[in-house]
């Protein structure tokens, strides 16, 4: 049975006798599937034509399964849709347009140039609606991953179809047909002659509708055309001046994915250039429902951009005061751009701001401002407990390190070194491995200077290994030194080594070890009274007593 249909089938699609075709026409309503698909393919390779015209003539009355399977095996038939675009039977070309459509035939792309461009076509501007239609389709193939399955290139389908669109832009105002050029810009390069000499020559008969288009396309192919002149370091004036005229929300969102967490360097270029973007008016509230994101983007795009510097404060501001975290960092790293007293009320807003990023960027700024209070204020930050924000402080007090002070200690008053000293120990995380090195030395001058200095920036306790290790040095000097800088660590250890230090040949280490045992003992009575003193006059019971007040004893 299977061989006998195969055979019909055969048969008919090499007869000349045109009766085949309403045979085959006949067997597309059979029930059995094979039957109907022969019939089919059948219809789409007879030689003669007729059927495949007859195909066209039932197109619209055709279901999507039967269309379906015309896109899976066309055969010869886009040869008698190029016909039926170029008017050989006119009544046809809305149902060819459409089957160009659904087969993504790009090879059709010239009839349709000639069928739009001709003023006696009834169906121009139809088949300059489906000439975008295909470039848009073809853009998108292009702008995606390549599907291997299907044979077609298309690169070098765009390569074919553009060179027929330029001959068709150049020929413009003869047709002055705008879906020709809205194909054109849908496919192009930036880098295309045609399309730069255009843009070059404002009277030129295609540029009023190229600007047009650029300026208020939809199509993401356009946008993208758009959004390239970006990176071009020698973008033409008009490309920039349409780019920061387009205010429809698609077109926003594109470029400001464009900048991304920053422009390039030839994306700064370009955006000096413009000066202003209409979309950033006088109301900026609506920036707060960009999301984290578009928030950065607008503060890297407006802070490189050519706009005067209020307007980009205005921007700065409304980000800061109302945007989500990540967009308030960006500002808060932009407002180190302006100075001013208005820049200077903001960064104490935002030094408050709950977000350690925030706090950490505008931390960075506080002394450069000059504003009172700012040198308390980093200290405070050093206690943040947040780590950006204690660095950030650190960073901004990085003259008060150890290097430093003891580069400057000989010079310093002893009032000032002992304030001096104690801001080290805060923002210099290591102070004290730096002092431990100092110690080691083989230079005395420094050994001594950092021994006189410990006791000032106040980590004796955490050096005393250090310094019990002098105890024992060669040299006298840096032994009584040692000695003394210990009277500051009242450590049963300490108390040991000092006791063992007055047994030295030396009577300086001697003096220096038994004056530092008399501080000690002095340093322990007044804890004692102290705390006799706080516990006479204590209305609560000491720790260990319970709930109870102590009572006097009765004599």
């Amino acid at each position: 049975m299977a061989n006998g249909v195969e055979k019909t089938l055969k048969l008919l699609t090499v007869s000349k006798n045109e009766s085949a075709v309403s045979v085959l026409f006949d067997a597309l309503a059979s029930p059995h599937k094979v039957v109907q698909d022969g019939a089919l393919n059948a219809l789409l390779h007879r030689r003669n034509p007729s059927g495949r015209w007859e195909l066209l003539r039932r197109w619209s009355d055709s279901d999507d399964q039967a269309k379906a399977r015309v896109v899976e095996n066309p055969g010869r038939f886009p040869n008698v849709l190029r016909d039926a675009i170029l008017g050989h039977q006119a009544e046809l070309c809305p149902s060819a347009c459409d089957a160009a459509i659904r087969l993504r035939e790009y090879d059709l792309i010239p009839a349709l140039i000639n069928a739009a461009e001709s003023a006696a076509n009834p169906h121009a501007e139809l088949a300059a609606k489906t000439l975008v239609t295909l470039a848009d389709m073809l853009y998108a193939e292009l702008a995606g991953p390549r599907d291997y399955k299907k044979r077609r290139n298309p690169q070098l389908a765009r390569r074919s179809v553009v060179a027929s669109l330029e001959e068709s832009v150049r020929r413009f105002s003869k047709h002055e047909c705008s879906g020709i050029v809205e194909a054109f810009l849908l496919l192009v390069k930036r880098e295309n002659a045609v399309l730069k000499q255009i843009l070059a020559n404002p009277h030129d008969p295609c540029y009023l509708e190229t600007i047009d288009l650029l300026t208020h396309g939809k199509k993401t192919g356009v946008m993208r055309l758009v959004l390239g002149y970006l990176d071009d370091s020698r973008s033409p004036a008009s490309a920039l001046r349409l780019m920061s005229r387009r205010t429809d929300d698609k077109f926003i969102a594109s470029l400001l994915k464009k900048i991304g967490f920053a422009p390039s360097r030839a994306a700064r270029i370009n955006l000096r250039r413009i000066e202003s973007f209409p979309w950033i008016g006088g109301n900026l509230k609506w920036m707060v429902r960009l999301d984290a994101a578009a928030q950065h983007s607008v503060v890297q795009m407006v802070m490189a951009s050519g706009m005067s510097k209020p307007a980009k404060f205005k921007v700065i501001q409304q980000i800061l005061e109302n945007g989500v975290p990540v967009g308030r960092r960006a500002a808060a790293e932009a407002l180190a751009e302006f100075m001013g007293a208005e820049g200077n009320r903001l960064a104490l807003v935002a030094i408050r701001d709950q977000e350690p990023q925030v706090q950490a960027a505008v931390a960075c700024q506080l002394r450069t401002r000059g504003l009172p209070g700012s040198l308390t204020k980093l200290i405070e930050l050093i206690d943040s407990p947040h780590a950006i924000v204690r660095d950030a402080a650190r960073r901004s007090l990085s003259e008060f390190d150890l290097k430093s002070f003891l580069a400057a200690f000989d010079l310093l008053e002893p009032d000032t070194r002992l304030s001096t000293g104690q801001l080290v120990k805060k923002v210099d995380p290591h102070a004290v491995r730096g002092l431990s090195e100092e110690l080691q030395l083989d230079s005395r001058t420094r050994r001594l200077r950092a021994l006189e200095a410990a006791p000032v920036i106040g980590v004796v306790s955490e050096l005393r290994q250090d310094l019990y290790h002098l105890l024992a040095d060669s040299d006298h000097i840096v032994r009584a030194a040692a000695a003394t800088a210990l009277q500051h660590d009242r450590s049963p250890e300490t108390i040991a080594y000092l006791q063992e230090a007055l047994q030295d040949r030396s009577i300086s280490v001697h003096d220096s070890a038994e004056d530092s045992l008399e501080v000690i003992a002095q340093g322990a009575a007044a804890a004692v009274t102290s705390n006799l003193d706080i516990l006479e006059n204590s209305t609560t019971p000491a720790a260990g007593f319970g709930n109870f007040p102590i009572e006097e004893q009765t004599p």
